[in-house]
């Protein structure tokens, strides 16, 4: 569930590039992640080990400079969460030809359907007997109801921000600098120009990018229907090889007590 090999090995074959592969080693992320959490001076979600053993290779490589994807996603709308707020939005005829043809996404369905219901709620009854209800049912629909573009948006500012601050301090830890073209600030400003319906449009997400990069890739990267946000195989770790270095921090945590 962590393993994005083939689609790897599928681009590396493709372009004919030249591919390093690492995997790490669980009895090494004890020492790796306390220099990690030192490093930082904060904590941080997850022991955050791809990016450590990435930038970690990069160096060993004698690379200095990376180029990394980070910020795609969050202004392309990449995330399956942003359907919700797409089909809040979206007119009836792409309501009806979603729910009728299925979203092409793996795992979309969930946040299609609260979408949906929400669009029709509201196209036919409109925003405020919506809020009301959803208040009668002890929810909030306020932040389900802003456009995608909005949502895009404030994410840019909250939770991309918090990426791109501890991507670039995993990078330097490893003295590597990590350069992100998607934040260059012209595509930015393009990108937030596009319509929110270019974004996701019948079931795909970052549709205009898929559209851009179609025959420059092979179709099953570029109309790939599964969606993984670099996982991290930490459950696995902490109920397997590490499980008793993890219950012993745990156990002796002030903070816990």
């Amino acid at each position: 569930d962590c393993d994005e090999s083939p689609f790897i090995d599928e681009v590396v074959s493709t372009l004919n590039v030249e591919s390093h592969v690492i995997e790490p080693d669980p009895t090494a992320i004890p020492s790796i992640h306390e220099a990690a959490v030192w490093c930082l001076e904060s904590p941080y979600d997850g022991t955050g080990m791809p990016g450590m053993y990435v930038f970690g290779l990069a160096r060993a490589n004698a690379v200095t400079v990376t180029l990394d994807g980070q910020g795609a996603d969050a202004q392309q709308a990449g995330y399956l969460n942003y359907f919700v707020h797409h089909m809040a939005n979206a007119p009836l005829s792409e309501l009806f030809w979603t729910i009728l043809g299925r979203p092409a996404m793996v795992g979309a369905e969930p946040y299609v359907r609260l979408g949906s219901s929400l669009g029709l709620f509201r196209t036919m009854a409109g925003d405020r007997i919506l809020r009301g209800a959803a208040n009668l049912l002890g929810k909030d629909a306020g932040p389900y109801l802003v456009s995608l573009n909005a949502r895009l948006k404030d994410d840019c500012h909250r939770s991309l921000a918090n990426l791109i601050h501890y991507a670039d301090a995993r990078s330097m830890i490893s003295s590597v600098e990590s350069r992100m073209p998607f934040m260059d600030y012209r595509l930015v400003e393009f990108t937030a120009g596009v319509p929110g319906g270019y974004k996701i449009h019948r079931g795909w997400t970052k549709y205009f990018a898929r559209l851009a990069f179609e025959g420059k890739l092979p179709d099953s990267i570029v109309w790939r229907r599964d969606k993984l946000g670099w996982p991290m195989p930490d459950a696995h770790w902490m109920s397997g090889p590490l499980r008793e270095w993890s219950d012993s921090l745990i156990a002796s945590s002030e903070l816990v007590r």
